[in-house]
């Protein structure tokens, strides 16, 4: 959130700071009126002091700041401080009158003082001109350097080398010249002074001593930037800013095309756990079609959007949409699409820990996913692979996510469904049952499920469904 603050003052033109303060003693008052806005992803807040004459309304006069928070000052992290702006512009601002007052004083004060120092300097000017040989101006700067008067000598050693070559008397009073200036703290006129000897001195071997004493300078001060030459502008605070500015805007420019990239190519994996050869068609799939044995993957590339699927299994045929959306920042996460023909494919959601001591499961146990044709698993960020053999650190704990298909005969498969949810195996057998009424196998497992697991009465209700065939009745009897 950027923040600002205004120090100028509204409704105060062509006024100096004496007159703001003539105002003020006037009966006039300073008040804050608070802003807060948020455009496109950025929150901005600030302040502006207005000018508010006697028998003004400062409801009135705040009205902008007001009415542009109230619209948008809602979004974003500005909504975090809306409220507050918001009430205290309906309450006339806040008050700064006496404070602005002390602040233009001290300005005035300010400006006189330099004001007066430029006078000085006038008239140091002028009294430098009463000399008549360029001798007696330099006997004069040494002789003004020796009361401290660093101003004046440096306007007469000015004066001097701008009307006449530097020679090499002049160099040991540039250099305390320098020196007087660098205990001044004076930075302006020491830049003045190296520009003026780079100019003067262009003999290496007579600038020596010269460039020693603006090395040492440079490393007392701590400001080697008014000594030399000015910085690159890549190295100054605006070309900085610049450089960021750029590297986040090609920032978020490559993230929207990552996103819309995403977006347009998301990979869908179709599974067939049925015991027949399916034939899977995704409108507008790249490849758009997918011929799957039994027990086999294959993988399609969409769109995000509706999918319209539709899925050949022998003489059946039908046709459903599935909805793929997501969010802009969840498309850069790890996610796993699956196209789970009839739903009757066995997935395996796990998790493991890695770090520490080395892999260590964790405690949640597998998660079997079947029934739903179309599954969308977050934050896996491995389809149908095992983990890796180790990751994470000693001091770093990772926790992966990976998901994965397993084929083969329902009969056997529900070994897979973890421990302690018979009514998770049973859903498994039903659903093959209903997609392979004939399949005995499957009939007597899901007879001795029911049994361990005391669920007679259900598996009486499944297997007497009117279109259920003969060899159903019989496992209905030994049921019971």
């Amino acid at each position: 959130m950027l923040t600002w603050t205004d120090t100028s003052i509204a409704r105060a033109e062509g006024l100096d700071d004496l007159g703001v303060v003539a105002e003020i003693d006037a009966g006039a008052r300073v008040v804050v009126f608070e802003i807060c806005a948020t455009v496109l992803m950025s929150s901005y807040t600030g302040s502006h002091r207005y000018l508010v004459r006697p028998g003004e309304s400062a409801v009135r006069i705040g009205a902008l700041p007001t009415v542009l928070t109230a619209l948008l000052g809602w979004w974003g992290i500005a909504l975090l401080v809306t409220p507050r702006a918001l009430w205290r512009n309906l309450r006339g601002g806040v008050d700064v009158t006496a404070a602005v007052r002390a602040e233009r004083l001290v300005r005035a004060a300010a400006a006189a003082t330099k004001a007066a120092a430029e006078a000085e300097a006038q008239e140091h000017l002028r009294a430098a001109a009463t000399y008549g040989t360029l001798d007696e101006r330099r006997a004069s700067a040494l002789e003004r350097l020796e009361r401290g008067d660093v101003e004046g000598a440096w306007l007469l050693v000015g004066d001097a080398l701008g009307r006449e070559p530097a020679v090499d008397r002049d160099l040991p009073l540039v250099r305390r010249l320098l020196m007087a200036l660098h205990d001044g703290r004076r930075w302006g006129r020491a830049e003045r002074v190296a520009a003026l000897l780079e100019r003067e001195f262009p003999d290496e071997a007579r600038r020596g001593i010269l460039a020693t004493t603006l090395g040492r300078i440079a490393r007392e001060s701590g400001r080697p930037d008014g000594y030399v030459s000015p910085p690159p502008w890549w190295q100054t605070g605006r070309g900085l800013t610049a450089i960021v500015s750029v590297v986040l805007a090609l920032a978020g420019a490559a993230a929207l095309a990552a996103n819309a990239w995403i977006r347009e190519h998301r990979t869908v994996h179709v599974v067939n756990g049925t015991r027949d050869s399916v034939r899977v068609e995704v409108a507008g799939a790249s490849p758009p079609s997918l011929a799957l044995a039994p027990g086999a993957r294959g993988s399609i590339v969409v769109a995000e959007g509706d999918l319209r699927t539709r899925i050949a299994r022998g003489d059946r045929e039908v046709e459903r949409v599935h909805s793929l959306r997501s969010d802009f920042l969840d498309r850069f996460g790890s996610v796993v699409v699956v196209l789970n023909v009839e739903g009757a494919g066995l997935l395996i959601r796990e998790q493991a820990a890695f770090g520490g001591s080395g892999r260590q499961r964790r405690v949640d146990p597998p998660e079997s996913l079947f029934g739903p044709e179309f599954v969308v698993v977050e934050g896996a960020g491995h389809a149908f692979e095992p983990f890796p053999a180790q990751s994470g650190t000693k001091k770093v704990v990772r926790v992966l996510t990976r998901v994965d298909f397993y084929a083969g005969h329902p009969a056997r498969l529900i070994r897979l469904i973890p421990e302690g949810t018979p009514a998770r195996a049973l859903d498994f057998l039903e659903l093959h049952l209903r997609l392979a009424p004939d399949d005995e196998d499957t009939l007597e497992r899901y007879v001795e499920v029911a049994r361990e697991a005391s669920e007679a009465a259900r598996a009486e209700r499944f297997l007497a469904a009117p279109s259920a065939p003969e060899a159903w009745r019989g496992a209905r009897e030994r049921v019971r």
